[in-house]
């Protein structure tokens, strides 16, 4: 049976979880560790990925998460994405709010 997350880590997770769909990037996982060096050139790729907005990328890049070091590239992979797409849907949002016109669509004195 699978431990179960400690309740401040499950709030730790959420808060990232939230900051991502706001936009915000979470720092890339410290893979410091010997145990975590065959898989630095992979983080360096999800961070490169990530640095360029490439969404498309970023998902088509394999992971198998069957130990710590996978399932820690797949999480940082999962945020990057959902930090790009909220990124442009907010961009999208405010196309749509400023729309073609300037200053709410009022002329400028200048225009008058």
């Amino acid at each position: 049976m699978p431990a179960t997350p400690s309740a401040p880590h499950r709030r730790r997770d959420a808060d990232i979880e939230a900051k991502a769909r706001q936009g915000e990037l979470p720092p890339p996982p410290d893979f410091s560790a010997p145990t975590h060096a065959r898989f630095r050139a992979k983080l360096a790729k999800l961070v490169e990925m990530a640095g360029k907005a490439d969404a498309t990328g970023l998902r088509a890049i394999q992971i198998n998460p069957v130990s710590s070091s996978p399932k820690a590239l797949a999480r940082y992979r999962n945020l990057a994405v959902m930090v790009i797409e909220a990124r442009l849907s907010r961009e999208r949002n405010l196309e749509q709010v400023d729309g073609p016109f300037p200053n709410d669509g009022r002329l400028s004195s200048k225009q008058r």
